[in-house]
């Protein structure tokens, strides 16, 4: 596939995701065989071989995201009904 070819070897830095979600999306690549890491100043990088490889990466986001997104539902529903 051409879209394979484009990612082929491809090196991302995430930068729109929070301090606090690195870690957690770091574990989720880590387990699905992604390569990842962290630089220095804490910063997470991927490094991105296949488009399948892209999509997982957009799902762990969406995931990782979607969770704070239903808490932060929860937490004021409760303090409506409070």
């Amino acid at each position: 596939m051409v879209i394979d070819s484009a990612l082929n070897d491809s090196v991302i830095e995430l930068l729109n995701i929070a301090p606090g979600d690195r870690w957690r999306v770091y574990e989720q690549l880590e387990a699905r065989f992604i390569p990842s890491w962290f630089t220095r100043n804490g910063l997470l990088w991927v490094h991105l071989l296949t488009f399948s490889q892209a999509l997982q990466l957009r799902d762990v986001i969406r995931e990782v995201t979607f969770q704070q997104v239903q808490i932060l539902q929860w937490l004021d529903e409760e303090l409506q009904s409070a």
